[in-house]
């Protein structure tokens, strides 16, 4: 699953900058507590991520410690060297954002030569990303 935040939709407020971890914080839970009878069949659930953004850092320990057991989590760091699945998670978010570029028609030239027009883009990578999604 991937969640895409805009600046120009999400609900922020300068002055408070933890605004947009609590709606981050909200989404995460929500997603995990609807996908927790799945998430149980686990011994353990593997967090993976690189720690890059301080603000999305603090929304997912305070999401899935909301929404899952302590015992049953371990965070690791998600090194793209080191991991084959968050090079799967990152190509899977990069997908998802060139989803939202051709959306807002602001796909670049090297968008355009890489994924195609956005029609080939849609029916050849985009639906094919989104039958892998948790539903």
């Amino acid at each position: 699953m991937t969640f895409a935040y805009e600046k120009s939709t999400v609900a922020h407020d300068p002055a408070n900058p933890r605004s947009i971890v609590q709606r981050i914080r909200r989404d995460l839970a929500l997603f995990l507590l609807d996908h927790l009878e799945y998430l149980q069949r686990f011994d353990k659930v593997k967090i993976y991520y690189d720690n890059g953004q301080a603000l999305v850092t603090k929304a997912l320990h305070d999401a899935v410690e909301y929404a899952l057991s302590k015992e049953a989590t371990i965070y690791r760091d998600a090194s793209p060297q080191r991991y084959r699945l968050s090079q799967v998670a990152d190509y899977l978010c990069t997908v998802e954002l060139e989803a939202i570029k051709y959306r807002h028609s602001e796909e670049t030239a090297t968008d355009q030569l890489f994924f195609g027009s956005r029609r080939a883009f849609e029916r050849n990578i985009l639906k094919q990303a989104r039958r892998h999604l948790l539903n």
